[in-house]
């Protein structure tokens, strides 16, 4: 196949992802432009993509270690190899648990900088 055909195939996808900014939204029309655009078959679209949907989110997890490390730093804490070790185990598993919505992933960071001991309840 080639690139052009899969780049005009996914397109429809490709708008509703970049203007939702939500995989889980995206789903429907991703699956039904895999089916009968790119020749997919239903059985391995409907399991690859909502599978890949859920736990593809590299983003989140990278976000949410940054984010963790950024504001124990500007706490003035100083961040063991334990605490370290704990943020990327937690991101990584909080981001593949994590709904496939937007903003979803500031609610796992909490836990993250609760597992580090930030508190974060003086904030709200």
């Amino acid at each position: 196949m080639s690139l052009k055909k899969f780049y005009k195939g996914i397109a429809p996808a490709q708008l509703l992802a970049f203007s939702t900014s939500s995989s889980g939204a995206t789903l429907p029309v991703t699956m039904d432009r895999c089916e009968k655009e790119l020749g997919v078959s239903e059985e391995v679209s409907s399991f690859v993509l909502p599978l890949g949907a859920t736990i593809n989110m590299d983003g989140t997890a990278l976000y949410q270690a940054i984010a963790a490390v950024f504001i124990a730093q500007t706490l003035g804490m100083d961040l063991s190899l334990g605490a370290q070790s704990t943020i990327v185990l937690t991101a990584v598993l909080a981001s593949i648990g994590t709904a496939a919505v937007p903003g979803a992933g500031i609610i796992t960071l909490v836990i993250i900088l609760e597992a580090i001991g930030v508190q974060v309840l003086g904030w709200l």
